[in-house]
């Protein structure tokens, strides 16, 4: 797929991907993975390597998260310390209960005339839950592969919008807007939940800083990404929990 980065004509790179957001993805977990290693002549051309690879492919998400990730990190660790691995998975549902009653004052619903694909999925996912509260709309019918044809979308409205005839090149777009629809405020609130614990699960065998920020990075990107749901990025969340249950990432000798 050819696409450009906004404001200039340079065409972003896709590596041996079929969109630049995976190569991205992957260019900014390995710097983060390499930063935990001690410097040396190897370590710094492979980071070096890593940032320019993250930088062709155009994803400013990707490069923004790479920054933001860190102090998530940090938070994650405070929690696990104060709250415990159980306790953290309360903290998270606490959090999600309260930006779903907030949801509309935070996000906003109206979907006409919006261009911003992902807001668009947000939006109409929450529609879809309250209008088939508890439990969603049920599965193939929102932001999934097998959705296209699903009635929900005419509901809603983005039926109308330029991008829905793009088909799942759009559609598929985020994870959570997905879950959210199809599985309802309940289901989405159990599936948070149980993340939630794998995720403090993991900071648990090993809280480096850089573990850490990969965990936080990962879930940063699931906001606007297919992270748990597309078998690529799954495989990539799979190489991280190795890591972890590995012990394999330290704090190196010059950062925390």
């Amino acid at each position: 797929m050819d696409t450009y980065i906004t404001g200039f004509d340079i065409r972003r790179m896709t590596g041996v991907y079929n969109h630049p957001t995976l190569l991205g993805y992957l260019s900014a977990i390995s710097f983060i993975y390499l930063l935990s290693k001690p410097l040396s002549r190897e370590v710094f051309l492979l980071l070096i390597i890593s940032f320019i690879l993250l930088l062709l492919s155009g994803q400013r998400g990707e490069l923004v998260l790479l920054f933001a990730c860190f102090p998530l990190a940090y938070l994650l660790r405070v929690s696990y310390k104060m709250f415990g691995v159980f306790g953290s998975g309360i903290l998270s549902l606490i959090i999600y209960i309260i930006t779903c009653m907030n949801f509309e004052s935070i996000f906003g619903i109206d979907i006409a005339g919006d261009n911003v694909v992902r807001h668009v999925l947000y939006a109409g996912a929450y529609q879809v839950a309250f209008d088939y509260f508890p439990l969603g709309s049920g599965m193939a019918t929102y932001g999934s592969s097998n959705s296209a044809e699903s009635l929900v979308y005419y509901d809603t409205g983005i039926e109308m919008l330029w991008w829905f005839s793009k088909g799942t090149a759009f559609l598929t777009d985020t994870t959570w807007a997905m879950i959210l629809a199809e599985s309802g405020f309940i289901g989405t609130g159990v599936y948070l939940f149980f993340v939630s614990i794998l995720l403090f699960y993991c900071v648990s065998r090993n809280s480096s800083i850089y573990s850490c920020a990969i965990l936080s990075f990962i879930l940063l990107e699931s906001l606007s990404n297919p992270t748990f749901t597309s078998y690529v990025y799954v495989l990539v969340v799979g190489f991280a929990y190795a890591l972890f249950s590995g012990g394999g990432m330290r704090e190196n000798s010059y950062g925390d």
